[in-house]
């Protein structure tokens, strides 16, 4: 963080408060994704298990679990092949995954559960134990929360952890309106602020640091250039910033600013393309009633992946 281009990484957001955070963000009223996506998985999951052939869901973030145990609990009874696949929830918060099993079971949900704490590309690892196919699922638009290198690092990394008979499912936020989507980081509660304020206290316990959240306030803006949603905190005032017990400092003056999340947007007609190019192909696709939350399924490409840009993208 020493150059004027501060960053800090999107999985700071995600200590046990901010994951209580986000939970909340996702029932503001101007926060359309998760009501969006549960509308699909609601209504298609019976579907997208049948599609896949699959007998394990690898859930890549599950966090809480909720949108996979809304959409479980509304296929009972009529859908017998929900209730017994195996539930592979992936979360780098071991809290939240406990959170999670017990969410499932007080659901009454039996599904076999096998969590798995930690991050990526390692995790992937430990999916091989499995040997029936996997649906390795993406939800939430989680991928969005990277640029688009990592992106595309991302999806060779799952496409390396595939057998020819393992499916991926991918969900991403297609909403067309600048407007909405910057409403939804911007709600009226203020949720998303605190959410990104306290992304300077975990750095804090983390590293040893000391920033001041009373002195930050956030912006959340949307670029049209990169099609993505923005949130820096932003100093009110001059203060000078330690971190690793003093070991490396720098100041920060009025305006200055340091970027703590991002959620990259899609156009639909640039997803398939976009994951095909890492090795995979297309089979199907859902959405809700109102376009803006896609779910795509793909399977292993027998062709080797060429990494390639997809046409569109203005990259910074």
């Amino acid at each position: 963080m020493l150059h004027s281009n501060r960053v800090i990484d999107c999985k700071y957001q995600y200590d046990d408060i901010g994951s209580y955070i986000f939970k909340l963000q996702c029932v503001q009223q101007e926060y359309y994704l998760t009501r969006s996506e549960r509308e699909v998985l609601t209504k298609h999951l019976a579907e997208m298990v049948a599609t896949s052939g699959c007998r394990v869901l690898v859930d890549l973030g599950a966090g809480s679990g909720e949108k996979v145990i809304a959409a479980l609990s509304a296929q009972r009874p009529s859908h017998a092949e929900c209730m017994t696949f195996k539930y592979v929830p992936i979360d780098l918060n071991e809290q939240v995954l406990r959170d999670c099993i017990g969410a499932f079971r007080d659901a009454g949900l039996n599904n076999p559960i096998h969590a798995i704490c930690g991050v990526y590309p390692d995790v992937l690892e430990a999916t091989a134990k499995f040997a029936e196919p996997k649906l390795f699922a993406s939800f939430g638009s989680s991928i969005s929360n990277q640029d688009m290198p990592e992106i595309r690092s991302f999806l060779s990394s799952i496409r390396g952890a595939c057998s020819a008979d393992d499916r991926f499912l991918l969900g991403v936020d297609i909403t067309e309106d600048p407007g909405k989507i910057a409403r939804a980081y911007n709600d009226r509660n203020q949720v998303n602020r605190i959410h990104n304020l306290n992304v300077l206290n975990h750095v804090n316990r983390r590293h040893r640091a000391n920033f001041e959240t009373d002195n930050f306030t956030t912006v959340s803006e949307f670029n049209t250039r990169t099609w993505r949603l923005e949130t820096h905190v932003v100093a009110k005032t001059r203060s000078k910033i330690s971190c690793l017990d003093g070991r490396v400092e720098f100041e920060m003056t009025a305006g200055d600013r340091i970027r703590t999340e991002i959620s990259q947007k899609f156009k639909e007609a640039e997803v398939i393309p976009m994951v095909e190019a890492a090795g995979f192909k297309h089979t199907a696709s859902w959405t809700d009633k109102a376009c803006h939350f896609l779910l795509a399924m793909f399977s292993p490409a027998e062709a080797a992946p060429h990494h390639e840009l997809v046409p569109g993208w203005q990259h910074e």
